[in-house]
């Protein structure tokens, strides 16, 4: 499903929104299931208890996972719990997301990095909240998750070395790669 500031977009008119009603060779569409995040007990990052559940039994039968998160990096945002503002990028006011593995703050728009603030930029509050759930994070919380079974995350952090991409779709294909996570690049 698209965020919802695309789907009303969509509505209003702004956007096309396209339907797929038939799959290829005649496929059943898949099942959808709706998971209201804000009820679920044991929400643990990017894994609710109905997706975990699914993807141990599509393990336990043999299958492979297929993850899509749409965001790159570790947190997607940067926020100061005392005056609420959000730390973003100096050049295009977009927020800045925490790629955790490289200790940088990276506006995806521009690609301007920048060091983790020590504290608020704004008001100077020691304590930053860090959240929203990127890729980086997401795989790290299923090798923890699933640590038995081959994991391998497909963005533009990490797929930067040439034929690198066909290597990985070669892995999962061929089943040594049981869950394929990253960006709309996997899809």
């Amino acid at each position: 499903l698209p965020i919802l500031e695309s789907w009303s977009n969509a509505e209003r008119g702004r956007y096309t929104r396209i339907a797929m009603s038939s799959r290829v060779e005649g496929r059943p569409m898949p099942a959808v299931e709706l998971i209201d995040l804000r009820r679920e007990k044991n929400m643990t990052g990017g894994l609710s208890d109905p997706l975990r559940d699914a993807i141990h039994r599509a393990l336990d039968d043999e299958g492979q996972v297929i993850l899509l998160l749409n965001r790159r990096g570790y947190n997607t945002s940067v926020i100061c719990p005392k005056c609420g503002d959000v730390v973003k990028c100096k050049h295009c006011d977009v927020a800045a997301t925490l790629h955790k593995s490289r200790r940088l703050l990276i506006c995806h728009m521009c690609d301007a990095e920048r060091a983790c603030p020590p504290a608020c930029p704004s008001c100077g509050a020691g304590v930053l909240h860090y959240g929203g759930i990127g890729t980086e994070r997401l795989e790290r919380e299923v090798r923890m998750e699933f640590p038995f079974h081959e994991a391998r995350r497909m963005d533009s952090d990490t797929m930067r070395r040439h034929g690198s991409h066909e290597e990985t779709l070669a892995a999962f294909k061929n089943g040594d790669v049981r869950i394929l996570l990253g960006t709309q690049m996997i899809a």
